[in-house]
């Protein structure tokens, strides 16, 4: 699963998940952003329906995705840590997995094989050719995971292990 895969890393998956919902939502369940992202992890309604299709859930398209996030945030949860897996996997190789994962996660896989392949021509670094948004975003998101990792033990993170566990993600028959 994801824990095991940032694990193997040197990731601690909790503290990547507290720092991408942070980054995402602002640990709010209720967000929802100006373009239609909804939850922790901020999904469009559409990656929601990939996710679920996918992983052959029942996915009803007049679902009300916020009235999910409000009643219950496993669902949100489960989709973004499922998403961060597939994007990890797929840049399993690459010694900026972990990274690139979450450039993934804000800008897209496609946009990051596009800056990948702009990096090989150019010599710059792969970031340098995501958008603005994502180039903000992957170092946001690693200090927020380095100051999240330097509290690992304290009770803060030992109560957010019970709340934001992603070893609890899971649909039937998937986990993350």
């Amino acid at each position: 699963g994801l824990h095991a895969r940032l694990q193997a890393k040197g990731y601690n998956s909790l503290a990547v998940g507290l720092a991408l919902i942070k980054a995402e939502s602002e640990l709010n369940p209720l967000a929802l952003s100006p373009t239609g992202a909804v939850g922790f992890m901020q999904l469009m309604p559409g990656t929601y329906q990939e996710m679920f299709e996918r992983y052959n859930q029942h996915f009803d398209p007049g679902m009300d995705l916020n009235l999910v996030t409000q009643n219950n945030v496993w669902p949100n949860l489960t989709a973004g840590c499922l998403r961060l897996k597939e994007n990890l996997e797929k840049f399993w190789n690459d010694p900026d997995a972990v990274e690139k994962a979450i450039a993934a996660y804000n800008g897209g896989r496609g946009r990051v094989h596009k800056a990948e392949l702009k990096a090989r021509r150019s010599g710059k670094f792969w970031l340098a050719h995501m958008p603005k948004e994502t180039r903000d975003y992957v170092p946001k998101v690693k200090l927020l995971y380095r100051r999240l990792e330097s509290y690992n033990s304290t009770p803060q993170m030992v109560a957010a292990s019970h709340v934001y566990n992603w070893d609890q993600c899971s649909l039937p028959g998937v986990s993350c």
